[in-house]
């Protein structure tokens, strides 16, 4: 007989829930497994040549039984994809945050080392020394280029990059697939199966 589920919380904000006892999976095969050996009982004859359902008991009890495992076991799941699905929306919500938080100081970093840089050409230096800290300004030998209109760069100076995106409505118009399974296009006959899987598109809904 299978356990029933039990919800258990991880012992910090940081780890998920998790449900414990057998898996949704497990307990559908085994009520599918009763049903299907319930429907297998053979019928019996009385003395008068009626026909007598002779259902097996214990068969029936464990049906009923892991039929609420399963109810319980939905339930589980709902409530733990929840809790983690809320928990993953809060994370990604700090993380966000912190994004943002990380790109003010990164401005911060950039303000400081462009007045440092603006200082050195004025003065013409490449140091400051503070009493315990210093900067220092270098100059590489690599020249850096910015492009400030592309239009107005010779076109010689330029080099045509080309790329290809596959058009999936105009793919899936053109294959069809084979009683074998195979993918292949309508027109040519074409076998594209090492190239396109074709598979349909699954959605769970938790309620």
């Amino acid at each position: 007989m299978l356990k029933p589920s039990v919800v258990k919380h991880g012992p910090g904000a940081g780890l998920p829930a998790r449900v414990e006892g057998p898996t949704l999976i497990e307990l559908t095969k085994e009520v599918r497994d009763l049903v299907a050996l319930l429907e297998a009982e053979p019928e019996t004859l009385d003395p008068t040549g009626a026909h007598i359902q002779n259902p097996n008991v214990a068969l029936a009890e464990r049906l009923v039984a892991s039929g609420a495992l399963l109810k319980n076991k939905v339930d589980a799941y709902v409530a733990v994809h929840d809790e983690c699905d809320a928990r993953g929306a809060a994370l990604r919500a700090q993380v966000k945050h912190l994004q943002e938080v990380a790109r003010s100081y990164d401005r911060v970093v950039e303000r400081l080392t462009a007045c440092a840089r603006i200082a050195a050409e004025i003065l013409q230096v490449d140091r400051f020394e503070g009493a315990t800290r210093g900067i220092r300004i270098s100059t590489s030998s690599a020249q850096a280029i910015d492009v400030l209109d592309e239009t107005k760069i010779p076109q010689d100076l330029k080099e045509q990059v080309v790329s290809w995106k596959v058009d999936k409505e105009k793919l899936a118009a053109a294959i069809a697939l084979t009683s074998e399974g195979a993918v292949v296009r309508k027109d040519t006959g074409e076998d594209l199966s090492f190239a396109v899987r074709v598979r349909r598109v699954v959605s769970v809904r938790w309620k």
